[in-house]
């Protein structure tokens, strides 16, 4: 497996934000040595319906003042948002919530990862077209209905971000298949199940949500050129 494919089946297809002048934004690879180390804020936006369901307070000023304090330069932000969706249409209320801790972020200087997350699994468990394996058993999933709705969403959510600069990053899914069932009793938990189908099928997600991006114009014109591999060694950061 390439380190582009490794790219696409960790959900690591990540987009770069412009100036607030929407001149082309700087390349990836004149990023990521700034971005240097990053810290996540996890089981909080992720948790689907309410941040705080987990047992984590909302994030702070005084929360985000302290990654910073600790030296770190770049926060991911894990988010639901088809919890947070009706008909289709997320939340305003939920965007203007997102958008809070982004600027908490941003404001301090650092970048801030912004993705979609696990989220019930609309996206992550049903990386296949026809008859699959979901957590619940055999099911059936059309493809071209997820990519939809996540072009839908990131159009909505690019949308409400158009005008931030390359502090804003945005990563289309996190850990596609991470209850797959597929091959249930393997070594590695079923994600050998990825054939060249479910691949494809998986890239078909990442493009949506550039395409959603992109329709979006303005910084977003140019968010997406490249494709970031976060290793987990040292939580350092290359171009693929």
């Amino acid at each position: 497996m390439s380190k582009f494919e490794f790219a696409l089946k960790t959900g690591a297809v990540l987009m770069f934000g412009a100036s607030l002048s929407f001149a082309a934004l700087p390349k990836a690879n004149d990023l990521v040595a700034d971005m240097g180390l990053g810290y996540n804020i996890g089981n909080t936006m992720e948790v689907p319906g309410n941040p705080t369901a987990w047992g984590n307070d909302f994030p702070t000023a005084e929360y985000v003042k302290a990654i910073k304090a600790a030296g770190f330069n770049t926060v991911r932000i894990p988010c639901a948002w088809d919890s947070h969706a009706s008909n289709g249409t997320i939340n305003a209320g939920w965007l203007d919530s997102v958008k809070t801790v982004v600027d908490l972020v941003v404001g301090e200087g650092m970048y801030a990862m912004l993705n979609s997350h696990w989220d019930n699994g609309w996206l992550e468990d049903h990386v296949f077209d026809g008859a699959g394996y979901d957590k619940t058993g055999e099911v059936n999933s059309s493809a071209a209905t997820v990519a939809a709705k996540q072009e839908s969403y990131w159009k909505q959510i690019a949308t409400k971000f158009a005008a931030y600069d390359e502090h804003l990053v945005f990563a289309s899914a996190n850990e596609p298949g991470v209850n797959d069932p597929w091959f249930e009793g393997g070594t590695d938990g079923g994600q050998w199940g990825f054939d060249e189908n479910r691949m494809k099928v998986l890239k078909s997600f990442h493009e949506a949500c550039i395409k959603g991006v992109r329709a979006t114009g303005g910084n977003n014109a140019t968010r997406g050129s490249k494709a970031v591999l976060m290793e987990a060694s040292g939580a350092s950061m290359k171009t693929v």
